[in-house]
């Protein structure tokens, strides 16, 4: 194990790493065994992250996985903030369509902290349809936020 590697994910999950072969120990090579879970780091949650008979992500076909029109806009946020049409007008106001989104907040700065899993921002419910109407190719959206829905409800 490496030290200074913590929690990833609401301080559970953890990022294993082992020595399998070392030159210093007399191998040809060194190698790492890496122990993570698929939400360490970026990652695609598929249907079936919250859907019992959802598609998985090897269910779709490559062409899925290979945008021609990709989008970054940045959108800052605050903690616990929930993100909606106006802040999505107000970034896409100069661009064109596209099949990826992918939206900055700079929340991703606080990854190593609670308030990332505790206190993220979310996404309102009715930019769904806001974007696809703004956005009719559209066909993934990236986001440095935990989730769509990623604040706690009480």
């Amino acid at each position: 194990m490496f030290p200074g590697l913590g929690a990833i994910y609401g301080n559970i999950e953890k990022l294993l790493i082992e020595s399998v072969k070392s030159m210093c120990c007399g191998d040809t090579n060194n190698s790492l065994k890496l122990t993570l879970s698929n939400h360490i780091g970026t990652h695609v949650d598929a249907p079936r992250h919250f859907i019992r008979d959802g598609l998985s992500v090897d269910m779709y076909p490559i062409k899925n996985w290979i945008f021609t029109k990709p989008l970054l806009i940045e959108i800052p946020v605050i903690a616990s903030e929930i993100l909606g049409i106006a802040q999505f007008e107000k970034a896409l106001q100069d661009h064109e369509d596209c099949d990826l989104l992918l939206i900055k907040t700079g929340f991703e700065s606080v990854r190593d902290k609670r308030t990332y899993w505790h206190d993220s921002p979310s996404y309102a419910p009715e930019l769904a349809g806001y974007l696809k109407q703004r956005l009719p190719s559209i066909d993934s959206i990236g986001i440095d936020t935990i989730s769509l829905t990623g604040y706690l409800l009480s």
